[in-house]
């Protein structure tokens, strides 16, 4: 369940406060998460500090396991940060 403050008259959506189900059960909703890739690339172009990338890595690492041989893009990112705060 989450819950909702009042939406701004801009999104054209209820603005009232309310609760919303996302999921069924923890487990269904633990499922649900995903990491944005466009995300990861946005982060990876402001690291600046190596222990910030080997944090990136480790949650890439935890949240999808196999990035470095499935989203060469990823990887690529990596590398130039890797480069860029070396």
């Amino acid at each position: 369940m989450a819950f909702v403050g009042a939406r701004p008259a801009w999104t054209g959506r209820e603005r009232s406060s309310g609760f919303v189900e996302l999921a069924a059960s923890f487990d269904e909703y633990i499922s649900k998460l995903h990491i944005d890739r466009e995300y990861v690339l946005e982060v990876l172009e402001d690291v600046y500090k190596p222990t910030h990338l080997d944090a990136t890595e480790e949650w890439l690492d935890i949240g999808m396991p196999g990035w470095r041989e499935e989203a060469a893009e990823l990887a690529a990112a990596v590398a130039d940060a890797r480069a860029r705060v070396a």
